[in-house]
């Protein structure tokens, strides 16, 4: 399952290339995304980007919150939002600095869902 191609980084004036790059953000199985997508999934009580980096596995050092930042682009996770409607932060014990808590959305649970029942099929049938 990719992402919807009306990306909202594109516009409609934007050369092909663009669209074709907007294109290329889609989450792949095996993908940063992908792997991120499912930390946010395993932790349903929400993430900082950092947190889903380390849930994920995937390198600190790598660019993590810019992955985090095209699944919430795309609707897969949302910031998280406490009883009075803020945004609920946490400091990063990386940086110091305050991240936002995002949640997986219906669309990234049903993305991980239907990959996961992709990837069954493939063993299932080997």
């Amino acid at each position: 399952m990719a992402l919807n191609t009306d990306s909202p980084a594109v516009r409609a004036t934007d050369p092909e290339t663009s669209h074709h790059g907007a294109q290329d953000v889609r989450v792949r199985a095996g993908s940063q995304k992908a792997m991120l997508l499912r930390g946010y999934f395993v932790r349903p009580e929400g993430l900082t980007a950092t947190e889903a980096a380390v849930e994920a596995g995937i390198s600190l050092t790598s660019c993590y919150w810019k992955r985090c930042s095209e699944l919430r682009q795309g609707g897969y996770i949302a910031p998280l939002s406490d009883d009075d409607g803020a945004t609920v932060t946490r400091v990063s014990p990386v940086s110091g600095s305050r991240q936002e808590v995002n949640v997986i959305t219906s669309k990234g649970r049903s993305w991980v869902t239907v990959s996961d029942e992709r990837r069954a099929m493939r063993v299932v049938v080997k």
